[in-house]
């Protein structure tokens, strides 16, 4: 009886032993499931952040964009606006300088624009 009483305590002080390492290893599960829970809520919020961030950027790549095409169209209205005035002119110093009638063809029309923009004008 005794002996069987001794053997019944060392298998309750295995079982206490067992469930003490038991509870342990639960303890560090939920804590690690707690750890994971808030770094998947840090994430979500870092994605979210991002999305947002991507978006704006995306906004502003599209008003880039549009800026950009209206600025090519202005600078096309300038060239075309350019050509007439090199042609306007060509024709005035033409009609002004009997000398220069035999220079006054289309294909001087370059390095009279040339003249235009790089020569000073001295007004009289």
């Amino acid at each position: 009886m005794e002996e069987s009483r001794v053997n019944s305590e060392k298998e309750e002080a295995a079982l206490r032993e067992r469930m003490k390492k038991l509870k342990e290893k639960e303890d560090n599960m939920r804590s690690e499931l707690s750890e994971g829970r808030i770094e998947a809520e840090r994430m979500a919020e870092a994605e979210a952040t991002a999305r947002n961030r991507v978006e704006e950027i995306e906004g502003a790549l599209s008003e880039s964009q549009v800026a950009l095409e209206n600025a090519r169209a202005e600078i096309e209205a300038l060239r075309a606006d350019l050509a007439v005035s090199a042609s306007f002119f060509e024709a005035v110093q033409c009609a002004n300088s009997p000398r220069t009638l035999l220079n006054c063809n289309v294909t001087n029309q370059p390095q009279i624009v040339h003249r235009m923009i790089f020569t000073p004008r001295i007004l009289k």
